[in-house]
């Protein structure tokens, strides 16, 4: 143990990152949550739900960019009391942490890597769902009116 890991306010700062990460996880898991759910009403033909999901999953990601700036902010205030770089991961922090701390730290880092690979992977799945039924939608609508240009997709790509 290192004289900085002695510091009282040090190990309150880590129990803190410990607390902001499980939040992150838990808003994460909300966001996986929604773009599964996102993907299971766009491949079942209920496209009219998905503006509500759009809604939560922005409110969520809101919310989970005030959690990282949070974090940010925290994992700055560390690096400097510890004297390390200012890009240092959490591991190497984990490495700096208080015995009681350092495994509750290292599992809620564990925890946030893989659900934000989750994320990654179902934002990927369910952006092809949506994509996949808006193509359909607007296939139909030229079926129906094929008298008209063709339909402008957002960002100005022809469909």
């Amino acid at each position: 143990m290192t004289s900085h890991q002695a510091n009282p306010l040090l190990a309150d700062r880590f129990v803190a990152l410990v607390g902001l990460i499980n939040r992150e996880c838990a808003l994460l898991e909300h966001l996986v949550f929604k773009l599964r759910s996102a993907e299971l009403l766009a491949n079942a033909g209920e496209s009219r739900f998905l503006t509500f999901i759009t809604d939560e999953v922005d409110a969520a990601g809101s919310d989970l960019g005030a959690i990282e700036v949070a974090r940010a902010l925290l994992v700055a205030d560390i690096t400097q009391v510890l004297h390390l770089h200012d890009d240092a991961t959490l591991l190497e922090l984990a490495a700096h942490a208080p015995a009681e701390v350092a495994g509750p730290l290292y599992h809620a880092r564990d925890r946030l890597i893989g659900l934000m690979n989750d994320l990654d992977a179902a934002a990927a799945v369910a952006t092809g769902a949506v994509n996949d039924r808006l193509n359909e939608v607007t296939t139909a609508l030229e079926r129906v009116q094929p008298n008209r240009a063709p339909f402008v997709g957002y960002g100005g790509a022809r469909r």
